[in-house]
């Protein structure tokens, strides 16, 4: 079924809107009527009649300013922050919501976040799980169904463009699992935790399909691979993700070994830059690591991707969106607590509402 689609407003409807339900105005027009009361019981008193003349005129001007302001973010791209927490608190959560507006308006200078909540009856609220997932590939994709449930109900209401600004605080293997739902199709900005600070490192607020998904051109840059990464492919591929500051590999070796009983190719992905990716735009690390996968998957004798990672969420999302729910990928997340791997996530079965 096709979504209702909102009709695009004018300025001076928006403005009007506004204003209509706006209690400022009844005060000020209560305040209006005591000062022109007052005059017309003493009209003699000439400085009473320009003082308050004045005043009216100018908290006019200001008044019709400030809504005129609004209605034209209002009428303008509308900024959606998009968050996910996952084994905080609710305050945590909250404070990490408060944050993610912050950051947006910094980026954007759009602050008007309660008059859009207002003025389209809607409410921003977060994705959030106060206890950590449990590796069950149910609730991994309940939690993943209720956040595109929140989004989509936003995209039905608001009319106009609409940019989404991801904070997500929580496993990678979930920011995978959540850039693969939302894919290539909207605008938006994915935001990084660092030095106590949201960054945005993936602004995809124009052709997001080619920064992420573009052929590559030249060798790479941001990773590495062995020379014979690509040789003795099996069904049943591992892929290594090396994107943080410590290898997983030894892990994943042990655990497909002793606990999977496997003997699957592994494919080990390290980085260049130490751990710790210190340049402003990360897409062309998720270019990188997109080609990998694309390559693998286009390799006859490559059935299904068993993804194990080590990476920040901001890059997690972006690699998530440029897979989408196509590529068969198994996501695998580490479970300190038990000291293994589980199977989370299959990305070609989530099913994607955005």
């Amino acid at each position: 079924m096709a979504k209702s689609v909102q009709p695009e407003k004018s300025l001076w409807r928006t403005l009007w809107a506004s204003i209509v339900e706006d209690r400022d105005l009844v005060f000020f027009g209560l305040s209006f009527l005591t000062w022109l009361v007052a005059y017309l019981s003493n009209p003699e008193n000439v400085a009473v009649g320009v003082v308050g003349g004045g005043s009216f005129l100018v908290g006019i001007l200001f008044y019709f300013q400030k809504h005129r302001a609004l209605a034209r973010q209002l009428t303008g791209i509308k900024h959606i922050p998009v968050v996910c927490v996952v084994g905080k608190t609710d305050s945590e959560a909250q404070r990490t919501f408060d944050l993610a507006k912050e950051s947006t308006c910094s980026v954007t200078g759009f602050r008007s976040f309660d008059v859009m909540e207002k003025f389209f009856r809607i409410k921003l609220s977060l994705g959030h799980s106060e206890r950590p997932l449990p590796p069950d590939r149910a609730a991994w994709e309940e939690f993943i169904r209720r956040v595109q449930e929140r989004i989509d109900c936003l995209a039905e209401t608001l009319y106009g463009t609409k940019v989404y600004h991801v904070f997500i605080q929580g496993p990678s293997s979930l920011a995978l699992g959540l850039g693969a739902v939302f894919g290539c199709k909207h605008p938006l900005i994915a935001y990084q935790w660092s030095a106590g600070v949201y960054k945005p490192v993936l602004d995809l607020r124009e052709n997001p399909r080619g920064k992420i998904r573009g052929s590559m051109s030249g060798d790479y840059r941001y990773i590495e691979v062995a020379p014979n990464a690509f040789e003795g492919l099996t069904t049943d591929t591992a892929v290594v993700l090396e994107m943080a500051g410590h290898s997983p590999l030894g892990t994943v070796q042990s655990y497909i070994r002793d606990t999977l009983k496997s003997n699957w190719k592994i494919v080990a992905v390290g980085n260049t830059f130490g751990g710790t990716l210190e340049e402003d735009d990360w897409a062309p690390v998720v270019q990188e690591l997109n080609s990998i996968l694309v390559r693998l998957h286009s390799t006859p004798e490559v059935q299904r991707i068993h993804l194990f990672h080590s990476m920040p969420v901001a890059s997690a999302f972006g690699l998530g969106m440029a897979l989408g729910t196509v590529t068969p990928v198994i996501v695998y997340n580490w479970e300190a607590r038990e000291s293994t791997y589980y199977p989370v996530l299959e990305l070609n079965k989530l099913e994607s509402r955005l």
